[in-house]
């Protein structure tokens, strides 16, 4: 995706990870507080804000959560390949 926007890839990387790992550190305390119990959600919320590593910390809680991770995953990536440079062209060039 970053090449097809003209992104360098290290970039995108470093924005990633820059993003990745405060969220995963935040997110025992953030379903604490809004007493999210459910498994299914914190795996779509891990998978889709965190990424792999949200996937990997989801799988430790439960192999349900580890689940629903890997398709808030795969759903994000795909909507993210798919809408991302559509957008970017429709309302950047």
């Amino acid at each position: 995706i970053a090449n097809k926007i003209g992104t360098p890839s290290s970039l995108a990387v470093l924005f990633v990870f820059a993003t990745n790992i405060p969220w995963l550190l935040l997110t025992s305390f953030v379903f604490r507080a809004i007493r999210m119990k459910d498994q299914r959600a914190q795996g779509i919320a891990l998978g889709t804000v965190c990424h792999g590593l949200g996937v990997a910390r989801a799988f430790q809680v439960s192999e349900l959560c580890g689940t629903y991770a890997v398709i808030g995953m795969s759903l994000m990536g795909i909507i993210s390949g798919i809408l991302l440079p559509i957008l970017i062209i429709a309302f950047v060039l």
